[in-house]
């Protein structure tokens, strides 16, 4: 009796090439959670922004909405990295929201948490296909192995 075992798939083809597939995805996941962040302020964050923030602004010549683009530096400042997102050291500020300096404009003040930082909506699915589809090519042999006996 003869017996034939034939293997298409290669597990330390696929152990090399886990660092570079996941760097990829972390790289991926960077790329859409800027550009969700970014859509998110344009559609505008809640809370909406408080009456004295409107007047400093005009008192400024910066536009009254949406919240957290005042100037568009933070805004302009968000972007994907190899190490991840990026952006000013204040946006995360506004994420969680903080309490202010007692010498700025608005004294001792509760800011409120303007959650933005977010991947787009259908962003993870997409990059976590991308991660399955690229993980199923390195698994593959190029030529099965066949064993005989």
């Amino acid at each position: 009796m003869k017996l034939k075992i034939s293997v298409g798939v290669d597990f330390g083809k696929l152990a090399n090439e886990m660092p570079k597939l996941i760097e990829t995805t972390l790289l991926d996941y960077a790329q859409d959670s800027a550009k969700g962040s970014k859509e998110n302020i344009d559609r505008g964050v809640k809370p909406s922004l408080g009456q004295v923030t409107k007047d400093i602004r005009e008192s400024r010549t910066q536009p009254t909405s949406p919240p957290l683009k005042a100037t568009g530096t933070l805004y302009n400042s968000i972007k994907a990295t190899n190490q991840g997102m990026e952006m000013l050291r204040y946006g995360i500020l506004h994420e969680k929201g903080f309490m202010t300096a007692p010498k700025s404009m608005i004294p001792n003040q509760q800011v409120k948490a303007r959650p933005f930082i977010s991947a787009t909506k259908n962003g993870f699915k997409k990059i976590i296909d991308n991660f399955y589809k690229r993980s199923k090519q390195a698994l593959r042999r190029k030529t099965p192995l066949v064993l005989e006996t």
